[in-house]
């Protein structure tokens, strides 16, 4: 497998030429177009040049040594190496280092492919939202050299609330963030399910039990302070976050991958990860390669009105995800904190509301809550007085897109995850769950790089040119099956929960009551979400 030997970039201002290198004959500078050199590059160079380095480990040495400033072989200025290193830390490239010991250089130049001795692989990932910095922090606990790339100038308090449930909140637990949420919030200990005067359909303190079976609660919290804790990790891991970096286009070699940047900049790594969720960039890019052309997500004529509520006293105890159901209108709330619920109105509308994330600003804020409250007038008090007591309310449509085939999720060196894959609506609170599931999986897939280890070699071989089919294709037939049955699943629901027409709701209403009458079939469906990933 190629890898660059020295990031020559950061050695100077300016890539070397073939001039710069010492004691080069022929010089085939391929790699100087992506401004490092390679292994490949000094096996020609010593083809070319056999009477200069009969012994190419000794050949590479000499060069090094030159690239550095030594000034006699195999003695590189301490300060001129430490320049370099500092150089190649800021731009995330290759460490140079270099050992007194004719031996030891030697030895370095036989495992060069990739060895122990080899800097970890850098990969790409696109998106900071959720599975972005997960991915990078469970590669980073793996030997990788992750780098998060994220297109808006600085992640701001977006959205409003997400429910994290046991199986996602298990795969945080790895990186150590689950604690924070659950500390946070208030974990849901019932369901509650009623009509929208608030006569009672069906009830379950279920969730209480989650815990102990499957090791983490249901919590919902405000989404900006999970992306906020997130990125605070990724800092403290030391992983790269690079902000206001558009993805524009993306190529593909046979071990490395190059994404292209809005103000012309590019990036090579050994593979990519596309999170950049339903609008995603990485997968029309990939769809593209394919021949496929596909268009904007598709609008399910489904609106959401989203708030954040000081909660009234009748909805702080039991902490439950209640649900109200009234003719073509839902609404949902959960609590984000002790203090506090979150809560969706979702309703059928002709019209699409565009997904802009922004809430409604304070001048706004008091007509919403008028129209909303006009909405819902002769529902049950504890929900008119949630809403009105709303401290920020944002509007969007639900869209999602056509289902793809396993085989679309990836190419040679590229990987799509999370809703970059399979959007999926809200209904069953597994959007983020899902993606969450899709870093564990995708991340067991890939081998361990501990230097050193008896199977480092092996890992070597599977970051090659097989990568695609031997690591992605698995990978995605395995979650694509899940994956896409929970889409379908949370499409049905919503039209469920908002049925309109009077037999149609009626027909509902019979259904949520026959579902809390045994409560091992609830336990059951509830199993087969949370159970996963492990």
């Amino acid at each position: 497998m190629q890898g660059p030997l020295v990031p020559v970039s950061d050695l100077d201002e300016k890539p070397v030429e073939k001039d710069d290198v010492k004691n080069l004959q022929t010089f085939d500078c391929n790699s100087c177009k992506n401004n490092s050199i390679s292994t490949q590059d000094i096996d020609k160079a010593v083809a070319a040049a056999p009477e200069v380095a009969p012994d190419k480990s000794d050949f590479l040495i000499k060069e090094v040594d030159a690239l550095a400033g030594a000034s006699t072989p195999g003695q590189v200025d301490l300060s001129i190496k430490e320049t370099i290193e500092k150089k190649v830390q800021r731009s995330m490239s290759i460490v140079l280092t270099l050992s007194k010991s004719s031996q030891s250089r030697r030895t370095k130049y036989k495992q060069f492919d990739m060895s122990s001795t080899t800097p970890a692989p850098v990969v790409l990932i696109i998106g900071c939202g959720i599975a972005g910095p997960v991915f990078g922090i469970l590669l980073k606990q793996k030997g990788y050299n992750p780098v998060v790339f994220e297109k808006v100038s600085e992640l701001g308090d977006a959205g409003a609330s997400l429910m994290l449930m046991s199986n996602g909140l298990k795969v945080l637990q790895l990186i150590g963030v689950a604690e924070h949420v659950t500390a946070e919030s208030t974990p849901v200990q019932s369901l509650v399910e009623s009509t929208s005067r608030g006569e009672l359909l069906g009830s379950s303190d279920l969730p209480g039990s989650f815990r102990g079976k499957y090791g983490q609660p249901l919590a919902g919290i405000k989404r900006s302070s999970v992306n906020l804790t997130l990125k605070n990790t990724l800092l403290r891991r030391s992983i790269e976050l690079r902000e206001g970096w558009e993805l524009s286009g993306i190529t593909e070699e046979q071990d490395s991958v190059t994404a292209y940047f809005s103000g012309d900049r590019s990036v090579t790594g050994s593979f990519l990860i596309g999170c950049d969720g339903i609008k995603s960039v990485t997968r029309r890019v990939l769809l593209e390669a394919k021949g496929i052309t596909e268009g904007s997500p598709l609008y399910t004529g489904l609106t959401q009105t989203a708030g954040i509520s000081k909660a009234p006293e009748g909805l702080l105890t039991p902490a439950a995800m209640r649900n109200w159901y009234a003719d073509g209108t839902h609404v949902i709330a959960y609590p984000i904190s002790k203090t506090h619920v979150s809560w969706a109105i979702t309703q059928r509308e002709t019209n699409e509301a565009a997904e802009t994330w922004r809430p409604y600003r304070r001048e706004e804020l008091a007509h919403q809550k008028r129209q909303l409250c006009g909405l819902l007038d002769e529902w049950n008090p504890a929900v008119t007085e949630m809403i009105c007591a709303a401290e920020r309310i944002i509007k969007f449509g639900l869209f999602d897109r056509e289902e793809l085939a396993a085989s679309q999720w990836y190419s040679k060196r590229c990987i799509l995850v999370g809703d970059a894959a399979h959007p999926t609506s809200p209904h069953l609170g597994q959007g983020a769950n899902q993606a969450l599931e899709d870093c564990f999986h995708l991340c067991q897939a890939l081998p361990d790089l501990v230097p050193g280890g008896e199977s480092h070699q092996e890992a070597v071989v599977l970051l090659g040119p097989s990568l695609g089919e031997s690591i992605f294709k698995p990978y995605a037939e395995k979650r694509q099956s899940r994956t896409a049955h929970l889409v379908k699943g949370a499409r049905e629901m919503g039209e469920h929960r908002t049925a309109s027409g009077e037999t149609a709701c009626r027909l509902r209403d019979d259904m949520i009551r026959e579902k809390y009458i045994d409560e091992s079939l609830l336990a059951s469906r509830m199993d087969e979400l949370l159970r996963e990933p492990f």
